[in-house]
């Protein structure tokens, strides 16, 4: 069975840190994960952190607080900073200190990492993209809302009925 290792010490278990009204999101995530070979792939929500003592050594990904009050990003990053002090679990997404898709997009190009190009609508206009493209919501975790889209045509037209 797969792990990741972080140090001499293999992560079996994936926790998504989630405030409790996103959900959603780790259902999403639990439907495209099935059948990775990690041990336990589960949510912990935010309220279940508070007062939590000896929190298992695993990896922590923290998912949804980019929707989350202020309160909720507080403490959140308050738990980011007690698991990181206890040094035995990785930890990806810091709840204050994430980009959004789009942001997290256009650094990853503009760093080279990756070849593609990542365009709001509202920029389309100035912006020239490189065919094909397929369009998608900023902040959905539904996947794409087209099928490739091959020419500009195409782009406007579905662009008018999505």
């Amino acid at each position: 069975m797969a792990a990741l290792e972080f140090g001499n010490v293999q992560l079996r278990m994936i926790r998504f840190v989630l405030p409790s009204f996103q959900r959603h999101v780790f259902d999403s995530i639990r439907h495209r994960v099935s059948g990775l070979p990690f041990t336990d792939i589960s949510p912990i929500f935010l309220p279940e952190l508070c007062g939590a003592i000896n929190l298992p050594p695993c990896t922590y990904i923290f998912a949804g607080f980019h929707v989350a009050d202020e309160t909720s990003k507080q403490v959140a990053a308050e738990v980011w900073q007690a698991l990181e002090d206890d040094g035995w679990s990785r930890l990806l997404n810091h709840p204050l200190r994430f980009l959004q898709r789009q942001n997290l997009l256009e650094a990853l190009h503009k760093r080279g990492v990756n070849h593609f190009r990542s365009y709001r609508l509202a920029e389309l206009g100035a912006a020239s993209p490189s065919f094909p493209v397929f369009l998608r919501s900023e902040y959905e975790h539904t996947g794409n809302l087209t099928g490739l889209l091959h020419t500009q045509a195409e782009r406007c037209f579905k662009r008018m009925s999505v």
